[in-house]
């Protein structure tokens, strides 16, 4: 009887092993899905900011943008002022 019961727990040990290597490999993907997540955006900010110092056409329309709203915050009082909006 004691083999018996001794088998049981040892196949419930190793079915509670199992469960737990599961559970350690998926929360171990998901960290690693995250940090290649987080490297991304980063990766993307700057790209996306030597990008827009350069002199290439992406470069012009994000000067340009950037000028725009330079003015129109400049410009918007004024106007406001002067319509007694």
């Amino acid at each position: 009887m004691s083999s018996l019961e001794d088998r049981k727990s040892a196949l419930e040990n190793s079915a509670m092993k199992e469960k737990t290597m599961k559970a350690l490999a998926s929360i171990e993907a998901k960290n690693r899905q995250r940090e290649a997540a987080s490297y991304s955006v980063i990766g993307g900010a700057m790209a996306y900011g030597s990008g827009s110092l350069g002199t290439g056409l992406f470069g012009k329309i994000s000067s340009g943008a950037k000028w725009f709203c330079i003015w129109f915050a400049m410009i918007l009082p004024v106007i406001m002022f002067i319509l007694h909006v």
